[in-house]
């Protein structure tokens, strides 16, 4: 004789039953989701300073050129990844998020390139220089304060804005005319170093493509020579500011501070008037 467990069937009907509610609760939300009209949107900056190249109306002007108007768009009309396509495709835009709320509210989350050097060309091009290596054209929107790079540069390469630095260093050709690939690693170093970050302010290549530095304070010139051995260099350069100039208060004694000499710094005084 077979025993029935009554309790069991019980347990296993409720279950049943709920996971059926949800499943219709789900489908329910989610048909009257896709039927939704779009309501606010917002655009949000994941950049830390907010300083963009591009702002509020610029995105909505980008994402609007897919869409007539998103706010009278439904849900089920929105292609979220093809927007974001759109906006990843704009040079100054890094990544972009774009999602809908329950309640209809698209929300586009962008972050923008960061700058870390802007680069005068003796061709006459002016360009920044951002943190992935990718060659950016001013904005009219946004001037960013960033170090000034400037001199023997003829940088042909940079009309193609698609090509970053690290593609030019790895052409044999581009390699052996550009100073571009030297410049982007000296500006990341110092870019990624507090102290120097706040003392060197412009770099300027000569004729010999020697890389010179112009501090922020004091009026002497810093020639740094080329990039090999760049950390050592930039560490005796550290230790001489903290450990002679700012002991001895000599920021405007000296004319020169050559560190293309290995483990030592030549610096000339200025002459007396």
């Amino acid at each position: 004789m077979i025993k029935i467990n009554l309790h069991k069937i019980k347990f296993i009907a409720i279950r049943v039953v709920i996971i059926g509610c949800i499943v219709f609760t789900y489908a329910f939300v989610s048909i009257s989701h896709q039927n939704t009209t779009c309501k606010n949107i917002t655009v949000k900056f994941l950049n830390k300073n907010e300083n963009c190249f591009l702002n509020e109306k610029m995105i909505l002007e980008l994402v609007e050129t897919k869409n007539d108007s998103l706010k009278t768009s439904k849900i089920k009309n929105l292609n979220v990844y093809d927007l974001e396509q759109t906006l990843n495709s704009n040079p100054y835009i890094e990544k972009s998020n774009v999602f809908v709320k329950i309640n209809g509210d698209i929300v586009i989350e962008t972050l923008q390139k960061n700058p870390i050097a802007r680069v005068y060309s003796s061709n006459g091009d002016n360009y920044y220089i951002d943190s992935t290596s990718t060659v950016l054209f001013p904005n009219d929107n946004y001037t960013p304060r960033v170090m000034i790079v400037s001199g023997n540069l003829y940088e042909p390469y940079t009309h193609r804005n698609f090509t970053t630095i690290k593609e030019i260093k790895l052409n044999p050709t581009a390699n052996r005319i550009s100073m571009l690939d030297d410049v982007y690693e000296m500006s990341m170093h110092i870019q990624n170093d507090s102290t120097l970050k706040k003392i060197i302010h412009q770099i300027y290549i000569d004729l010999n493509n020697d890389l010179i530095l112009y501090p922020a304070i004091g009026s002497h010139k810093i020639i740094f020579g080329s990039i090999e051995n760049m950390a050592e260099k930039f560490l005796n350069l550290k230790l001489f500011y903290t450990q002679g100039l700012n002991k001895t208060d000599n920021w405007q004694t000296y004319s020169v501070i050559n560190l293309k000499f290995k483990n030592q710094i030549v610096c000339n005084k200025k002459e007396s008037i």
